[in-house]
């Protein structure tokens, strides 16, 4: 069995649509920026500036708006889940992690936050603790697809295969046509060595209206540790140019024969969302 250090080699394929954003876990409406009323700017009119400065990528300025709104009621959960995602967006990933945990002390079943610390220990590349916040969010909104989804991510990256799958497998019970789940659910049986059944559920997904170069280029490598080199190729070429194909076709070699066996099945620790 390949272990999981000689797989790190995947992660900057396979991790990559797992890459944390963490936007859709801010709680808080959108709305545009309005005049205050009085002299001294509001709590709602600072909410409104410091959304307009996240939205337009000033996140320095949307942290010390958030945080002076935040000033008559510190302990304001929809102001503090945006100052989370702002302050992980700019780079402090310590603080974002503390404002998250915060917001969990004062609601413990927090989807929202549960889920944003997740994302951020994903992309630390530290899975077991992304387990842990994916599966108390999940908890909380067992119904939720994209938390399934980065629930098996993580569970990927830890090497535990099965227990992915499992999770994949109830999720699409619920949501059968979730486009993550399902590409999730092939990648992590191509990296686990369900090659047949990773390259039947990819085959589908890859035929559908909708689907991305990121779904095509996951059935290749389906392919490719398979050993069909051929069908691999045909795939690639859809997006990739010569050069880019016979690299990625040297690659899945590389990885088949890491143990001396074309066959060996692999502990590939990571898995992808279809975004």
């Amino acid at each position: 069995m390949i272990s999981i250090s000689r797989w790190a080699t995947l992660r900057a394929i396979l991790v990559a649509g797992a890459a944390v954003s963490l936007a859709s876990c801010a709680g808080v409406d959108q709305k545009p920026m309005g005049r205050a009323q009085t002299p001294t700017p509001t709590s709602q009119s600072l909410t409104q500036l410091a959304d307009a400065a996240r939205n337009g990528g000033d996140f320095g300025g949307a942290v010390q708006l958030y945080r002076k709104a935040l000033t008559s009621n510190p302990n304001q959960i929809d102001l503090l889940l945006p100052l989370g995602d702002t302050l992980y967006r700019g780079g402090d990933a310590p603080e974002a992690i503390d404002t998250f945990n915060k917001v969990l002390s004062l609601s413990p079943r927090n989807a929202e936050a549960h889920t944003a610390l997740g994302r951020i220990y994903l992309n630390q590349h530290k899975p077991n603790q992304a387990i842990v916040e994916f599966s108390a969010a999940l908890d909380a909104r067992p119904d939720e697809p994209r938390i399934a989804s980065d629930l098996g991510v993580a569970l990927d990256l830890a090497g535990r295969h099965k227990e992915a799958q499992d999770v994949y497998a109830k999720a699409l019970t619920k949501s059968p046509d979730d486009i993550a789940l399902r590409n999730n659910f092939g990648l992590s049986l191509a990296v686990s060595g369900d090659y047949g059944k990773a390259i039947e559920g990819l085959s589908k997904l890859a035929m559908e209206p909708g689907t991305t170069s990121r779904i095509r280029q996951n059935l290749a490598l389906a392919f490719g540790l398979s050993g069909d080199t051929k069908r691999a190729e045909e795939v690639l070429r859809l997006d990739l140019d010569e050069t880019a194909v016979a690299g990625d076709l040297r690659y899945y070699a590389a990885l088949r024969t890491f143990d001396g066996s074309p066959s060996t099945k692999g502990s590939v620790s990571s898995a992808v969302t279809a975004n």
